[in-house]
């Protein structure tokens, strides 16, 4: 196939060590795989993360997340659904041997979702894929935080029960907690909820933004004692759920925080655990590992991925949620991968393919 294959490649440990590279364009690896003629990737920590991990062989592509058009299918790909030339999106494995940060790369065909193009008439392909392959690790992260860790469903029995008041959701406009909000403001809207606090943690700059995504409630991370701010807004109930997106030292505040029978979410960093904090207030820890499931032989637990992919696509094409890219270059991707590594990103980052 003569066709050119630009790839982001990483020798050996450390982010700083990755290299663009011209590599053989690769071929299909069983008769059900698919390549994908990759138009955009978006960034997350977890592609420089990967480039540090005692588990990762060297040398190693890296990306998770991306969007493209199909360029081949292996003899057993179902081409009543899969078509050539037909947008795709994506969340790959952690221990896949390619990367979306490629011109090209090979996924499982039961691992795609296809994007309804009737759903986006309007738009141009390049630059729905762009902000496609914004979303695939942070709004599923978010996803699951949301509404299968917290249970926020329409029918939840446990909901009906008990009466959520209040949800705090830290790096409140990262890429996760900016989907957070949508997700929290969306669910408020559908179950006519309106009265829940939705407490957002970020910097004070930050505050605008927070509450247009759906925030009710802000709190300065820098300058605001956060356990005080935390029972001013909850009349001392403390809170039934909080969402940490940072680590250790603010799950562990989020863990001192809650209410009687509240929820803790983790997605970076479990707190410590004070069994009988937990114990005698009856709180519950969940954590979001999300491209795990790859590693595991439950193949119903992977397949909703591309299931929940699709969920989320037809959330973004009726206008339910939103978000804010910066496009890069491909030549940017390890320094935009350095900058991620700072945690000072706003917009999500995007390369998008030459």
């Amino acid at each position: 196939m003569n066709l050119n294959n630009r790839v982001w490649i990483c020798p050996k440990p450390g982010v700083e060590n990755l290299i663009l590279e011209d590599l053989p364009v690769p071929q299909l690896p069983t008769p059900t795989s698919v390549l994908i003629k990759v138009l955009a990737a978006g960034l997350n920590p977890v592609d420089y993360k990967k480039l540090s991990w005692p588990s990762t062989k060297f040398p190693s592509q890296t990306g998770l997340d991306g969007s493209g058009l199909i360029e081949e299918m292996g003899s057993q790909v179902d081409q009543t659904i899969y078509k050539k030339g037909a947008l795709v999106v994506f969340h790959t494995s952690l221990f896949n041997k390619e990367g979306s940060f490629a011109s090209y790369t090979i996924i499982e065909s039961k691992y795609l979702c296809l994007v309804p193009m009737e759903l986006f008439e309007q738009k141009e392909v390049e630059k729905l894929a762009v902000e496609l392959a914004a979303m695939p690790c942070a709004a599923m992260t978010a996803y699951q935080a949301v509404f299968v860790k917290l249970g926020l469903v329409n029918n939840n029995a446990y909901y009906n029960v008990r009466k959520i008041n209040s949800i705090v959701v830290t790096a409140a406009v990262g890429g996760v907690g900016s989907f957070c909000l949508q997700y929290l403001k969306n669910w408020k809207e559908e179950t006519g909820t309106s009265s829940i606090k939705i407490i957002a943690i970020c910097s004070k700059s930050n505050f605008e933004q927070a509450v247009s995504l759906g925030a009710t409630h802000c709190i300065d991370y820098k300058n605001d004692d956060i356990s005080s701010k935390v029972k001013e807004f909850t009349e001392n109930q403390g809170v039934d759920g909080w969402i940490d997106l940072v680590g250790k030292e603010s799950a562990n505040i989020g863990l001192n925080c809650l209410a009687f029978e509240g929820n803790l979410v983790i997605v970076v960093e479990n707190p410590d655990f004070k069994t009988d904090l937990i114990f005698s207030r009856a709180l519950s820890i969940n954590n979001v590992a999300l491209g795990f499931v790859y590693a595991t032989n439950d193949e119903e637990k992977k397949l909703e991925i591309p299931k929940m992919l699709g969920k989320i696509v037809e959330m973004y094409a009726k206008n339910k949620i939103k978000v804010e890219v910066r496009t890069l270059k491909l030549t940017e991707g390890k320094n935009a991968l350095l900058e991620l590594k700072d945690r000072h990103v706003r917009r999500k980052l995007v390369m998008k393919m030459e």
